[in-house]
């Protein structure tokens, strides 16, 4: 049988047969996700939620402070191979029990939708943005921003009790571009190259950067799951880079020509850092001329320093108009992906 490399390239790594089921997750979920919002009171991919149920405590007691950096490092090595393992034959099982048949793909689609993440995200942004130009200052307005900024601590992991609206404005920003990033493009890319053991292996590593990471600031523990994630997302990240840039040639008061500059961006302070949102949030912070950086304290207290990044020219204090122009600038964005992988699809089945 004559079965070049090309064809085993195209059936088992990058099968075109799962376009469809990207697309039509990120359709769903964005939707979905904006029509009834966070799930499990978080706006991260519901599954990050499943494991940070099954593996946060342990996470928390393996990483004590006072051990050694190599036993440290150590443990989060094997806490990231266990997790990741786990997730990975998660997605070998799917695959063996032939989910893609289960009801015409409607199966394929919901063993999906858990690691994607898209339109809870911009709905709690859009609801931030009104709370934050709202005049009621009455116990009714004051327990709906609350509810939005706990949503937002759940998610990012930071202590938000004690920071202004400038500091929440940037933080939400990053964390759209992140969700942008990490729960639709760098999925999509991992379940066309690697399927369902991918795109679940990917899952788990983001969730683990995202748990025990600390934005690039851990010193042993979360390590390995930094880089783990770095090489997986390293790619996708430039993706959704590109789809920002795309997507700025559609929005008003974004100037492409700023974005293309934030993309190719390479001097000291003018890129954000991979763990701060890395190329992403640079064309995001060049097209519509901020800083994004700053001061925050995490969960267990630990301050976290980001390095500012942005343009020359560029502001840090944001208000809620730049949250407006970011949420519009990731919609296009998610819709630019949606006609590619359209595209793509009417150009192989045609």
């Amino acid at each position: 049988m004559d079965y070049s490399f090309t064809t085993f390239i195209n059936d088992y790594i990058i099968a075109d047969d799962r376009l469809p089921f990207v697309l039509s997750v990120i359709l769903l979920s964005s939707v979905a996700g904006f029509v009834f919002g966070p799930v499990f009171g978080r706006l991260n991919p519901p599954y990050w939620a499943i494991l940070e149920l099954f593996f946060s405590k342990p996470a928390d007691k393996l990483n004590r402070r006072h051990r050694p950096l190599a036993d440290l490092m150590l443990r989060g090595f094997l806490l990231m191979v266990f997790v990741g393992g786990v997730s990975m034959a998660l997605g070998v099982y799917f695959n063996i029990q032939d989910i893609s048949e289960l009801f015409g793909g409607i199966g394929l689609v919901l063993v999906l939708l858990p690691v994607f993440s898209g339109g809870a995200v911009w709905r709690m942004m859009l609801s931030l943005y009104k709370e934050l130009g709202s005049a009621d200052s009455g116990a009714d307005g004051h327990n709906r921003r609350r509810g939005i900024y706990y949503a937002l601590s759940k998610s990012t992991r930071f202590n938000l009790s004690s920071t202004d609206d400038y500091t929440i404005t940037r933080l939400g920003i990053v964390y759209m571009v992140n969700s942008f990033n990490k729960g639709m493009v760098a999925p999509a890319f991992w379940f066309v190259v690697g399927g369902l053991p991918g795109v679940y292996l990917y899952s788990a590593v983001s969730f683990m950067k995202w748990r025990v990471g600390r934005e690039g600031h851990s010193k042993a523990f979360g390590v390995v799951a930094e880089k783990s994630e770095k090489i997986m997302g390293i790619v996708p990240s430039y993706f959704a880079a590109i789809l920002l840039v795309l997507a700025s040639l559609f929005t008003p008061t974004i100037g492409v020509v700023r974005a293309l500059r934030g993309l190719l961006a390479c001097k000291k302070g003018q890129y954000c850092l991979y763990p701060q949102g890395g190329r992403p949030a640079t064309v995001i912070a060049w097209a519509m001329r901020i800083s994004l950086g700053g001061g925050l304290v995490d969960y267990d207290g630990l301050n976290i320093k980001s390095d500012w990044a942005g343009p020359p020219d560029s502001s840090a204090r944001l208000d809620r108009n730049h949250l407006r122009r970011a949420i519009y600038l990731l919609v296009v964005g998610m819709l630019i992906c949606a006609m590619m992988l359209l595209a793509a699809i009417l150009a192989i089945y045609a």
